[in-house]
């Protein structure tokens, strides 16, 4: 029987990504809830994509299109997200903790009751967004 559960979608349509040498399209997918820890979607198109209360730890976002994507309840702490493209992304009560954001471009994005104590947001483009209750204690800018 095969597994056809999101998370084991989602890692083949990476292997396959990786075997044509292009980034994954994974836009509007849902992955609710998935332990996506460490997963590598450098580049990866992921607009709109539900990722509520998924664990994505030190995962490799780097340069990932995320534009509207559901991130509320996600534990991104010590992800990967230089020059990612988050405008329109909700990360409520997210958890950002040493998370890489340099030169990302966070325009739009909901950032209410998120943890971003010790993140790197050298470069990042913060315009237009909502903070309210968002610790950014230790935060690098």
């Amino acid at each position: 029987m095969r597994d056809k559960s999101p998370v084991h979608q989602l890692r083949r349509i990476i292997a396959a990504a990786d075997a044509r040498r292009r980034p994954a399209l994974l836009a509007g997918f849902n992955l609710e809830a998935a332990a996506l820890q460490g997963i590598g979607l450098a580049g990866a198109s992921l607009q709109g994509t539900h990722l509520a209360g998924a664990d994505l730890r030190d995962a490799n976002l780097r340069g990932a299109y995320m534009q509207s994507a559901d991130l509320r309840g996600a534990n991104l702490q010590g992800a990967h997200l230089q020059g990612a493209h988050l405008a329109g992304a909700d990360f409520t009560d997210a958890n950002l903790q040493d998370a890489e954001l340099q030169d990302a471009y966070l325009s739009r994005t909901t950032l209410t009751n998120t943890d971003l104590r010790g993140a790197n947001l050298q470069g990042a483009y913060l315009g237009n967004r909502d903070i309210d209750q968002t610790d950014m204690s230790k935060a690098r800018r």
